[in-house]
């Protein structure tokens, strides 16, 4: 799923990576608008690619817990670069999904995403 998800987003295709989501996903992404269902994802990721072509992102240090054989919940770390929108966002962030796996195929039907700023002491 998540190589499919950095492939669509690669290729700049707002259809095929909204069609990694439910009909009825639930996301909040970096820029703090809360999208629903598959249509307004698909917007949302058609707005980015247009507003940000430059932008790719990559994720490491997954984490999953196994709910059920049909729910899993994800998280991991997102390595943001290429944004050419002023003032510069960070380019660390994570997210959380919940899949389900409906009619053999896993779908994304929560989503969180959210920037992180490396931790200072003072």
């Amino acid at each position: 799923m998540v190589k499919e998800w950095e492939e669509a987003a690669a290729n700049k295709d707002a259809k095929t990576l909204s069609n990694l989501y439910a009909e009825n996903a639930d996301i909040i992404h970096y820029d703090n608008i809360h999208y629903v269902g598959r249509e307004l994802i698909k917007q949302h990721f058609e707005n980015q690619f247009i507003n940000d072509p430059s932008l790719k992102k990559n994720f490491s240090e997954f984490q999953r817990i196994v709910l059920t054989p049909e729910i899993v919940i994800e998280s991991a770390k997102s390595h943001i670069t290429g944004s050419k929108i002023n003032p510069s966002p960070p380019t660390r962030g994570r997210y959380t999904a919940t899949y389900i796996k409906k009619n053999g195929r896993w779908l994304i039907v929560n989503e969180r995403a959210w920037w992180t700023w490396p931790f200072k002491y003072d």
